[in-house]
């Protein structure tokens, strides 16, 4: 029995997945948010009377994106979403109330954005949770500002896949110091190890599965990992698309704060009553990985160098 094996049949002994096949309505859906804080704008298509549904063969995709002072890299997000083949997508868009010129860029495309509100937020978790509120679609993607779709053709290439699962997703294109690295998923045991088997930008899931499950404002970095578990525990159907969904940026919002992230996670963990023993040993295996790395680069590249010495 190999390692990954062995700590995910042991996290599996505390844990008891509950399959409960569909998830209840007992949720509302909003077509406007409620004037917040210091609300700074709102507008799209809603706010003129126009709403996209789901059509024959043709559901309805909705599409959030969240941002705070984003004008450097919102556009090509919102670009990225707009320009989608696809023809039945709902776009909206939260902003934390910008000092940037992050809603003048939004207003540039108003004309292609179903909703868009500026206002202040507890943080991103609240304002995706607004998003869910928000949105009307079957399905609910998060590319939030600074990551984007891999093409175009993205939607119209996997709607055809999603079927009755409750989570879809696919691979991922990182993107960090100008260069690009491939991010295939992995097996949805390894949540059980504290490791979220996919890039959430490169995911779809169900809206009432959403809807009643809004994100955790008890967490800062990892609430997305804590209610993709608890859909792991209680049965929630998982499905991997093998495409490329996203071009995901590395330096974005959960890439930093790397001991929150570790505090947290062991911390729902154990809130879920899963064996924290798989999470420690792949946190640590690739904490001595990094080490080795750092130890062994000048070794490796003095041999490539000397390969270029002459010999009398």
């Amino acid at each position: 029995m190999s390692s990954y094996q062995y700590l995910v049949k042991g996290a599996l002994k505390h844990v008891q997945r509950i399959v409960v096949n569909k998830f209840e309505n007992k949720f509302e859906t909003i077509y406007f948010l409620p004037e917040g804080k210091d609300r700074k704008g709102v507008g799209g298509l809603r706010t003129k009377g126009i709403y996209k549904k789901t059509q024959l063969k043709k559901p309805l995709i909705t599409v959030v994106t969240v941002v705070y002072n984003g004008e450097k890299f919102l556009e090509e997000t919102i670009q990225s979403v707009i320009n989608q083949t696809y023809d039945n997508v709902e776009y909206i868009i939260v902003d934390g109330g910008s000092s940037d010129r992050t809603l003048d860029i939004i207003r540039k495309y108003e004309h292609a954005i179903d909703y868009w509100v500026s206002e202040k937020d507890k943080g991103i978790y609240d304002a995706m949770n607004k998003g869910i509120e928000l949105a009307t679609g079957d399905w609910i993607n998060f590319m939030n500002a600074g990551d984007t779709f891999f093409n175009k053709l993205v939607l119209c290439g996997i709607i055809h896949d999603f079927n009755n699962y409750d989570v879809v997703y696919g691979s991922t294109m990182l993107k960090k110091n100008d260069s690009l690295r491939l991010v295939v998923p992995r097996s949805v045991n390894s949540i059980l190890y504290g490791r979220l088997p996919f890039i959430h930008q490169s995911s779809f899931v169900k809206s009432n599965v959403l809807k009643s499950n809004l994100f955790s404002d008890q967490y800062s970095v990892n609430s997305d990992f804590n209610l993709f578990l608890k859909l792991y525990i209680v049965g929630a159907s998982f499905h991997e698309l093998h495409e490329l969904i996203s071009i995901y940026d590395g330096y974005g919002f959960s890439s930093r704060s790397q001991k929150i992230s570790y505090n947290e996670k062991l911390s729902i963990l154990k809130a879920n009553k899963v064996s924290t023993i798989g999470y420690l040993f792949y946190y640590y295996l690739a904490k001595f990985r990094m080490v080795l790395k750092f130890l062994l680069c000048p070794v490796i590249k003095t041999l490539k160098l000397s390969q270029f010495k002459t010999h009398c």
